[in-house]
């Protein structure tokens, strides 16, 4: 009796493993636009943008030429290309910049894709269709080590053990 039980609980313990396999695959391929360096934020057009519309802050950067702005009239946030932004305030901004931080409304999960660290990136005053994986060399030090996963927990024969 007892044999047949550990049998019956190995195989759920595979199938589970395996169902989780998969469901990462999934999650995957469903959100690999997303670290795309051509993914498509929303932008305001371009009559939104201009010299009548005061800037609060700018926040983020996605790659070198897309910034999330925040308004001061309203408090929105957009994201905003380098060339329609004030010179000196993206100067300003790049001085003191150390990766992603500012922007991040809220870092929703972690994968490891391909062998390095991604993070699911809600971005502040944005949409949940513009969250994003972003890969951990991107981020500030403080949010990757805020964020950083644990150890992975690995499971034998219906023991854990960590991975020391």
């Amino acid at each position: 009796m007892t044999e047949t039980f550990h049998k019956v609980n190995d195989n759920i313990f595979e199938q589970s493993l395996q169902l989780d396999q998969d469901l990462t695959h999934l999650i995957e391929d469903v959100h690999e636009s997303a670290t795309d360096p051509s993914f498509n934020f929303q932008q305001p057009n371009s009559m939104d943008v201009d010299k009548h519309h005061a800037v609060d802050c700018i926040l983020e950067r996605w790659n070198k030429n897309l910034f999330l702005l925040r308004w001061k009239e309203d408090g929105s946030c957009w994201w905003v290309q380098r060339k329609d932004i004030n010179a000196d305030l993206v100067q300003s901004f790049e001085e003191n910049y150390t990766g992603i931080s500012l922007g991040v409304d809220k870092v929703l999960a972690t994968r490891k894709r391909r062998g390095k660290i991604e993070y699911r990136m809600r971005w502040f005053g944005r949409p949940v269709e513009e969250d994003t994986w972003v890969p951990e060399k991107q981020m500030s030090p403080e949010l990757v080590e805020k964020h950083k996963p644990k150890k992975a927990v690995s499971r034998s024969r219906g023991k854990y053990r960590t991975g020391h």
